[in-house]
């Protein structure tokens, strides 16, 4: 839609506000609201105007038009529509804005010869809970997380207590009675679609307590990208309507199946996928994921929770499907940055096409805990460089922002795990 057709569907539609969206590097949502009288074409020839960078340089956000929707959440009815940080005098991206890496992964990819376009696929999961509290402090510290599908909640006084509860990593594809958030799915997969986004299905996810699954058709890369930034926002809102809290935090309960996001990856020249046609091109592709697999952990598995499931680190992580037409990458979790997985993967797999590298092997070993995928990436990062589309500057941001808050806050503090293993000693 151009921009003139939009504000003029924003009038039809009694829109009061604009609401631009925007990714930080971590991948959560920042958001600028416009009353809809001062929003104008100049807002996406100029940008709306954010903050100044360390240096001083004046940052704006500009809006995406292609990416409008009407937000199902506002109480004011909203257009919104995802944007970019950039450079006020030369409107040149920021070189922290990750939907910037994004479209420069999809640039170099048709730019190498090996592709005209990526399509993506993605299979996320999440957790819906009816209560969550935590808390930290010097000298305390617990989390709780509540779920009326919790196995641990068959003798709790419910008023009545029903007893249709979960068991553990038995949850996945069951049915009502023991599926409680299959009507919250459904919401969500409506508001999605309303919004132009294909969903293939959802359903209920392994684990016992509140986990579901959302699978999103195919898309080009920076367009899944989109989508699964739109389908983390529907879904955190839709559960906040429905008095309810959601997670992308892939271990919330020991002992349980995490959130994964499984990805699904082609290569494309006009209507011919490259991998159906020629299994050489999967091959080098895959040898790409698995040559730079710990690297690569440091974008797909983000966080120390990423970690806690140790049966994940040596699986079957890289396969063909049945038909031989995408490459199934199953290690990525849903507290990744999307712009920045997606686009990390598609550089493996360009380095691993360029250099021949031949067959890989299924089971690769990955990194072993988020320490070790930093290590990792400092030292190969080439291969996300090489071509542009990641640049230094996010990338010693990304490295920092991990081991010099993240990695030491966990060193730092004792659990309760700690006192139970440690404190009669």
């Amino acid at each position: 839609m151009d921009i003139k057709s939009l504000l003029s569907f924003a009038r039809e539609n009694e829109c009061a506000a604009a609401d631009v969206l925007y990714s930080d590097l971590r991948g959560r949502l920042r958001r600028v609201g416009i009353p809809l009288q001062h929003f104008s074409a100049d807002a996406f020839e100029k940008g709306i105007t954010v903050d100044e960078d360390p240096s001083g340089q004046k940052l704006v956000l500009v809006p995406d038009s292609s990416t409008a929707k009407l937000d199902p959440f506002a109480k004011a009815r909203t257009l919104a529509m995802l944007g970019e940080v950039k450079y006020s005098q030369t409107l040149l991206p920021h070189p922290l804005d990750p939907r910037a890496v994004a479209k420069r992964a999809s640039t170099a990819l048709k730019e190498s010869g090996i592709a005209e376009t990526a399509r993506i696929g993605a299979r996320v999961q999440f957790f819906f809970f009816d209560d969550v509290r935590f808390d930290h402090t010097k000298a305390s510290s617990f989390h709780i997380v509540e779920s009326v599908e919790g196995p641990w909640n068959t003798g709790r006084e419910e008023n009545p207590n029903l007893g249709y509860k979960g068991q553990t990593g038995e949850g996945a594809n069951i049915a009502a009675p023991f599926d409680a958030y299959a009507d919250l799915r459904q919401e969500v997969a409506g508001e999605l679609i309303k919004m132009g986004i294909a969903v293939e299905s959802e359903r209920k996810g392994p684990a016992s307590a509140g986990q579901g699954e959302i699978s999103l058709k195919a898309a080009s890369l920076a367009e899944m990208a989109d989508n699964i930034v739109w389908l983390k926002y529907i879904l955190r809102n839709a559960a906040i309507r429905n008095q309810k809290t959601a997670t992308f935090m892939p271990c919330p309960i020991e002992g349980e199946p995490q959130s994964l996001m499984p990805l699904s990856i082609s290569l494309w020249n006009g209507q011919k996928n490259l991998f159906a046609e020629n299994n050489k091109a999967a091959e080098s592709f895959r040898a790409g994921l698995a040559r730079f697999a710990a690297p690569l952990c440091s974008f797909l598995r983000p966080t120390v929770n990423s970690y806690r499931a140790t049966k994940e680190k040596n699986m079957e992580w890289l396969a063909l499907n049945a038909e031989g037409e995408s490459l199934c990458c199953k290690i990525a979790d849903p507290s990744s940055n999307p712009y920045l997985a997606l686009s990390a993967i598609l550089c493996a797999g360009m380095a691993g096409e360029a250099e021949k590298k031949g067959a890989a092997s299924r089971k690769t070993i990955l990194a072993s805990d988020l320490a070790s995928a930093l290590r990792s990436l400092r030292a190969q990062k080439r291969f996300l460089t090489a071509k542009g589309v990641f640049g230094e500057e996010l990338l010693a941001a990304w490295i920092k922002s991990k081991e010099e808050t993240e990695l030491p806050a966990f060193a730092a503090r004792p659990t309760p795990l700690d006192f139970s293993l440690y404190f009669n000693l």
